[in-house]
């Protein structure tokens, strides 16, 4: 889903800054996407302080929904303690816009005209779902 996403958002001429641990497919990230390679439990302020989102699309879940059930520590470490990590990073960095889903939404839209510089990073999560 979060190549996707980026991919609308690059159309759209939006800076798109990734980051994920490629547990899904990296040959589905998109050639112009500024990217990170990290686990959204790392750290993650260097690279939202250094790219100042306007807003971020957490969208990262783990690549292996059908596993869930065997390895619900791994997940819940994965879906409570990345998401606190991005929103606390995205805080500590001034982000203003912060949109969180757990399952794939249908459609992206963004609005023309925000007041803002353009700049969104996605936490890409599974980019398995091409």
């Amino acid at each position: 889903m979060g190549s996707h996403v980026a991919e609308i958002l690059l159309q759209q001429w939006w800076s798109v800054l990734g980051i994920d641990d490629l547990s899904g497919f990296e040959a589905n990230l998109p050639a112009a996407i500024d990217f990170r390679r990290s686990s959204i439990v790392e750290p993650l302020d260097e690279a939202i302080g250094t790219f100042r989102p306007d807003y971020v699309y957490h969208l990262a879940a783990y690549a292996a929904e059908g596993l869930s059930s065997y390895i619900p520590a791994f997940n819940c470490r994965v879906s409570i303690e990345g998401t606190t990590n991005v929103l606390a990073a995205a805080c500590r960095a001034g982000v203003r816009h912060f949109a969180f889903t757990h399952r794939s939404p249908r459609t992206v839209t963004l609005s023309p005209g925000w007041p803002c510089s353009r700049k969104i990073l996605c936490s890409l999560g599974s980019l398995r779902d091409r």
